[in-house]
């Protein structure tokens, strides 16, 4: 009894997962104009995400001038980190 329902799962399984795919078109029968336009503007969409963005601008420039500034950045101030040791603390109750 198990084997016959889990046949019959896999076999309705595997027909609505061929349903969902569309129609398909026979030897003798042409592609319906939206069917045309769907791939066309799908084919665009990849041409387009496998293009390289355009090189407008240098970019971002190390040293910090900025995004093509030509001013200089400020000399940086010294950082001093203070390192003591850990005061003594009475134990928690």
């Amino acid at each position: 009894m198990k084997t016959i329902t889990l046949t019959a799962t896999v076999l309705v399984a595997a027909r609505l997962a061929g349903a969902s795919v569309g129609p398909h078109l026979s030897a003798s029968e042409a592609p319906r104009a939206t069917d045309l336009l769907r791939a066309e503007t799908l084919a665009e969409k990849a041409e387009r995400r496998l293009r390289l963005p355009h090189a407008t601008s240098r970019g971002w420039m190390k040293g910090g001038t900025g995004w093509g500034g030509s001013t200089a950045p400020a000399a940086p101030t010294p950082i001093t980190i203070r390192v003591a040791p850990p005061s003594k603390r009475r134990p928690l109750e």
